[in-house]
């Protein structure tokens, strides 16, 4: 099935990763949360004519701010599309992946499915190239 971006709802993103067999959940807020290898907020942004998956993670407290951002422009420099920025006082690393849908595109479900877990192991393999420690999910 074939969706363009003023389809993507909360609701029928949440449809897709459930027919997946992926958990996802919609919480208080309204936010959709999906869950695989990590905690992923995955948002559809009609107005801007994309959808977004975002991730948080708890940096250990051993790295320094000047480590942080540099591998934070490490990130952004070697994995194009994928923004990385350092929140909370150090304390938190985000990843930020946008499929831009401009002049009415449109994208099956599985794709979306591919595209999240691509999101998934971009940041694994990025946290690994920059040897960081994280705590936990955000």
């Amino acid at each position: 099935m074939q969706f363009n971006c003023s389809q993507l709802s909360d609701e029928v993103l949440k449809s897709i990763f459930d027919a997946a067999f992926i958990d996802a959940e919609i919480d208080e807020d309204g936010d959709l949360f999906v869950t695989d290898d990590m905690r992923v907020l995955v948002e559809g942004l009609p107005d801007q004519d994309c959808f977004q998956f975002t991730a948080y993670f708890r940096i250990a407290p051993n790295h320094s701010r000047d480590k942080l951002l540099e591998a934070s422009n490490s990130f952004n420099e070697t994995y194009i599309g994928l923004k990385s920025t350092i929140m909370e006082g150090n304390e938190v690393m985000g990843f930020n992946y946008a499929v831009l849908m401009k002049g009415g595109g449109v994208i099956e479900a599985k794709e979306i499915i591919r595209l999240f877990k691509y999101f998934q192991d971009v940041i694994t393999a990025a946290m690994d190239d920059e040897d960081l420690s994280f705590i936990a999910e955000g």
